[in-house]
């Protein structure tokens, strides 16, 4: 990355709420979560254009968890997962005061590698506002469609920068239809305003894979996410 692209990745992408973080022009970015239940996820992201990005997400819920979603199947925990979708950004708008604002959209879908391979669809609105370079709020709404029904909720998520390295996260999963709340907490920590960071997180989402995040586990957990963008 170059000097001036580097100083513009102000925020890096939510946990179970995504926003509209920015990748220039073939930048390509890594995402390695891991949580002490033994959950784990990567996600490959490459921007085809600074509007255009497209990811693979490769991932498995320990074969313990619960929750009391209709959908768990299309987890099938102790079996990997496989996805692929791309986000468009649809809107951009810097004021006189240096807030932005921007809109995208996302679709992804994918199956679980087990015998009976259940997928479905997934996808959302990602609005984020960056208020004076220290705040970034996100209100998205989400729908999961799959074969069993639809799963409809809206994901809020507060980025609070209250250091040059330390950012605050909060994010909410609220449900609206056929959909459970959730919520995550985290703390993130990037390395003299470069392009890595590391969160570390507690969340009762079931996961933070797509239509994971319109889901409770029946506890808390703790994990850690490692992020590069090169």
């Amino acid at each position: 990355l170059t000097e001036e692209n580097s100083s513009n990745h102000k925020f890096f992408n939510g946990l179970s709420v995504s926003n509209n973080s920015f990748l220039y022009s073939g930048d390509s970015k890594l995402n390695i979560l891991y949580d002490l239940n033994g959950s784990w996820n990567s996600r490959y992201e490459k921007a085809l254009s600074q509007n255009f990005i497209i990811d693979i997400i490769i991932g498995e819920i320990d074969k313990d968890a619960k929750t009391d979603s209709d959908f768990k199947s299309y987890f099938s925990p102790g079996n990997t997962m496989l996805r692929g979708g791309a986000k468009a950004i649809l809107y951009k708008n810097k004021n006189k005061n240096g807030n932005l604002i921007t809109s995208s959209l996302r679709g992804s879908f994918g199956r679980v590698l087990a015998e009976s391979k259940p997928g479905y669809f997934f996808g959302e609105s990602i609005n984020s506002y960056e208020f004076y370079e220290k705040v970034s709020f996100n209100l998205n709404p989400k729908i999961g469609v799959s074969g069993s029904g639809e799963s409809i909720g809206l994901g809020t998520g507060l980025h609070w920068k209250v250091l040059q390295k330390i950012t605050l996260i909060s994010e909410t999963n609220i449900p609206i239809d056929n959909a459970e709340n959730n919520m995550t907490f985290a703390i993130r920590y990037s390395i003299d305003d470069s392009d890595r960071y590391i969160d570390l997180y507690t969340s009762n989402a079931f996961s933070f894979i797509d239509m994971g995040q319109l889901m409770k586990r029946n506890k808390n957990i703790l994990g850690v996410n490692l992020g590069f963008i090169y």
